[in-house]
């Protein structure tokens, strides 16, 4: 009934007045179909990292943050002692050790060659350990970094001890350091400088075979 009256009043009036009520109501039409997308659009668009959020493979200052209190994965604090047993306790034919401190600037490329190692060896033969040597009040921003890295490893914060040895080799006086361990014979070697995938490779094989 209300639509017929509406009808009635629209029909009769003037041709100037159908005019700018014809504008109206496009107008209208145009408003309510731009609103709601452009509003959803914005919510996903809160969501996704600004463009500064990396810069040359590093995290922004919030992300570092907001990994740091992230649940996840969480690298444990050990002793020396426990720290051996685990290396000598892997049920791989070898570990390669990569110890660590946040300053180090070649930790990122560190990671990506290590984890190009791990997933090029045969499943079995190579067992991989992350060893952070950071203070205890660091541990957040290790956690941070090792959950950026994607790496597939044990992780573990040895912390800012005075160490003369790993499994009776000296530990050497510069790190980053690798250190490579048979479990089959107890053989161990040190590398006191970063090493690329191709080095890692050729330099592990001794100690899978």
């Amino acid at each position: 009934m209300e639509f017929c009256i509406l009808m009635r009043l629209y029909c009769n009036q003037s041709e100037e007045t159908m005019k700018y009520s014809l504008v109206f109501f496009m107008l209208i039409g145009l408003l309510l179909s731009c609103h709601s997308p452009n509003n959803e659009k914005d919510n996903h668009a809160a969501a996704i990292p600004d463009g500064t959020a990396l810069r040359g493979g590093e995290l922004s200052e919030s992300d570092q943050k907001k990994l740091s209190e992230a649940k996840g994965i969480e690298a444990k604090s050990v002793s020396l002692e426990i720290l051996e047993e685990k290396l000598k306790e892997k049920p791989t034919s070898a570990t390669v050790c990569y110890f660590w401190t946040l300053e180090n600037e070649s930790n990122a490329n560190a990671f990506r060659e290590l984890s190009k190692l791990i997933e090029n060896m045969e499943a079995g033969n190579l067992s991989l350990v992350l060893v952070n040597m950071d203070e205890p009040q660091k541990n957040n921003e290790v956690n941070a970094m090792i959950r950026s890295s994607g790496i597939a490893a044990d992780f573990y914060i040895l912390g800012n001890k005075k160490i003369t040895s790993i499994l009776d080799y000296e530990f050497p006086k510069n790190i980053p350091a690798y250190f490579m361990y048979s479990t089959s014979d107890g053989t161990g070697i040190w590398f006191d400088r970063t090493l690329t995938y191709e080095e890692l490779y050729v330099l592990v094989q001794p100690f899978v075979i």
